[in-house]
């Protein structure tokens, strides 16, 4: 059996460890990428739910919906929110939610659209109305 001077290691063993650490990047990623989109996810609600009591003080203020978000005092409409959940520019390249504001019939819809790799969750675009009515585009999944 030859010795080896050096004391390293061979090439089948540094082959082995690549191998079990693809295998757990392979199973571990999946689930990270989950959990980040959920946080994400929960950011754009506490925004939509923001806008929500926004628009109610507007509204008792001065007996009507505001028709523009700038008209709440938010940056812009719409306006985007970033990966740790700021208020930025809708066209910032590091924006996961784009939020939107539509307006009828004496009321509103708020719009939570999903941007960049964020448009990988299966939720899709959340919802807020008026009423406190919430929903997502995958109405089967738990999004809320």
């Amino acid at each position: 059996m030859p010795s080896t001077a050096g004391g390293g290691f061979t090439l089948t063993e540094v082959l082995v460890v690549v191998l079990i650490t693809a295998l757990l990047a392979l199973l571990i990623l999946p689930a990270y990428e989950g959990r980040v989109w959920q946080t994400r996810r929960a950011l754009a609600h506490l925004e939509l739910r923001e806008v929500l009591a926004r628009q109610e003080r507007y509204y008792m203020e001065r007996g009507r919906y505001a028709d523009t978000l700038a008209d709440l005092g938010l940056p812009g409409d719409p306006y985007a929110l970033d990966t740790q959940g700021a208020r930025t520019d809708a066209q910032d390249s590091r924006r996961v939610y784009r939020v939107e504001l539509s307006t009828g019939e004496g009321g509103f819809l708020l719009h939570a659209r999903p941007q960049g790799r964020q448009r990988d969750d299966p939720c899709g675009e959340l919802r807020l109305s008026w009423t406190g009515a919430t929903a997502a585009e995958a109405a089967a999944l738990d999004c809320w």
